[in-house]
């Protein structure tokens, strides 16, 4: 269904149709142009970490991290309930076993507090996933659990920090995704982190033998191209833009939505790549925004409850979030004058 007004849309506004040009004028579309390590340079330089490696997919950059760090049937990885299934994919397509963990209270994040009690002697990582644009604490995570790696997956949180400690920044591994987050190319991802020991690990475990020999594993294909490192590029250069039009909204739905909603805690900076509001009536408010042409939908489903995953635990808090929870429009192209006729479709709703 075509919307009035999106949930999301980029703002192509910098040089990414310039860029795109360059891409084809010197023939350089795949993982080799110039592209590639240009946005691999502007993301070490912006998290002040060593190591770069641009891949197709956030959810192959976690596919990928996961077997860099050894994890194999019966691992255990400890996770939120409350995020998108591309996140848990890998963890199954390994054999391994996500170990859920609930929201910590007032927050679409996992608790931080709850998670030494689900250390196993199997446990391999903690996989931090910083949901709809809102840091997680991972200097204190670190705290509390110090000997484990912890993988944040910031696709959606990219600029976010606490205290001013960037999103991605203070983590052992961070997960990057660029299709239409924060920086929006259509595809694309990366992998940042500060172990020398990983880099040809994960390095190789990205591009597939040319002639089938030298490596010991099957590999898939997944580098990054140069045409998405492009627009990826282009938009990187206008990263504070596109979150400051982000915020301008959020900020504007703060004080006009009379929803439920969860406000930014002082010490933290959020990206908003999603808006929510919160009401017992979810459905109907869906249904009533969808009529006016304003695209909303319930939020993240809790994967512990997916077919796949199926558990009966005790996570009041994280099926809290997804039963009252919905996703209202948000992106870099949405003017005030769009904000307002949102605001007035969810009011009287």
């Amino acid at each position: 269904m075509s919307y009035k007004i999106p949930l999301d849309s980029p703002l192509l506004c910098g040089n990414e149709l310039f860029y795109l040009r360059q891409c084809v004028d010197t023939n350089w579309l795949s993982h080799q142009g110039q592209f590639v390590d240009m946005l691999c340079e502007a993301l070490k330089k912006f998290l002040s970490v060593p190591y770069c490696v641009p891949v197709s997919s956030g959810t192959n950059a976690i596919l990928v991290v996961l077997q860099a760090l050894g994890v194999k049937p019966g691992d255990e990885i400890i996770v939120p309930s409350l995020t998108m299934s591309g996140c848990i994919t890998p963890i199954h397509l390994l054999g391994a076993k996500p170990v859920w963990v609930d929201c910590a209270d007032r927050s679409v994040n996992m608790d931080i507090d709850t998670i030494k009690e689900k250390i196993t002697t199997r446990t391999k990582a903690i996989l931090a996933v910083d949901l709809y644009g809102t840091p997680l604490d991972i200097q204190k995570l670190k705290k509390h659990i110090p000997d484990i790696p912890i993988i944040e997956d910031v696709a959606e949180s990219l600029g976010a920090h606490i205290d001013g400690t960037k999103s991605g920044s203070a983590c052992d591994i961070a997960i990057h995704s660029f299709h239409n987050k924060i920086l929006a190319s259509g595809e694309g991802g990366a992998i940042t982190f500060r172990d020398s020991r990983l880099f040809e690990k994960i390095k190789d475990l990205t591009v597939p033998s040319p002639n089938n020999v030298g490596s010991k594993h099957l590999i898939m294909n997944s580098r990054m191209s140069n045409l998405s490192a492009a627009v990826a590029m282009a938009q990187f250069e206008n990263i504070d833009y596109l979150i400051e039009r982000r915020r301008r909204i959020a900020d504007f739905y703060d004080n006009k939505i009379n929803y439920n909603k969860l406000i930014q805690p002082d010490n933290q900076y959020w990206v908003y790549w999603r808006y929510q509001i919160y009401t017992d009536r979810q459905q109907q408010v869906i249904k009533s925004l969808n009529k006016k042409g304003i695209e909303a939908r319930a939020i993240f489903s809790p994967m512990h409850k997916h077919p796949v995953c199926q558990q009966h635990l005790d996570l009041p808090n994280c099926e809290l979030l997804s039963s009252t929870g919905i996703d209202i429009p948000i992106s870099p192209k949405m003017t005030e004058s769009d904000a307002s006729v949102v605001v007035d479709a969810v009011n009287s709703a």
